[in-house]
């Protein structure tokens, strides 16, 4: 069985580009089907009544939960001597590198070499 169909594409193409879609749009949505507009926006706030109602004011944690969460995130700072002196004595290095003069430094573009016009 064969069911290949025999389409004019042209035509058809030639018949979609007719379409002027953003009246067709704009006449759907403002004078048929304000209602649904309406629908849309109700349905729209109800849920986000609900999503704000469930994340704001029930957050579904108990006192127990609550507690727990807030052990857990107290456990304080604990500082390291060794490393902190390791970072100190790293910047000292890197500030000394920083200061000294460098004098003897090889040209490496050999710019003294010839006259730079």
């Amino acid at each position: 069985m064969n069911l290949k169909a025999n389409l004019n594409w042209k035509e058809l193409i030639e018949r979609a580009k007719a379409v002027d879609y953003a009246a067709w749009y704009f006449d759907f949505l403002g004078r048929k089907n304000r209602w649904l507009i309406f629908i849309a926006l109700l349905f729209v706030a109800a849920f986000s009544g609900h999503i704000w109602y469930k994340y704001v004011y029930n957050p579904g944690w108990s006192d127990e939960q609550k507690k727990a969460y807030i052990s857990s995130q107290d456990k304080g700072t604990i500082f390291n001597k060794s490393k902190f002196d390791e970072a100190i004595a790293s910047q000292k290095k890197r500030k000394e590198n920083y200061e000294k003069n460098f004098e003897n430094v090889q040209d490496v573009f050999r710019l003294g070499e010839r006259e730079v016009k």
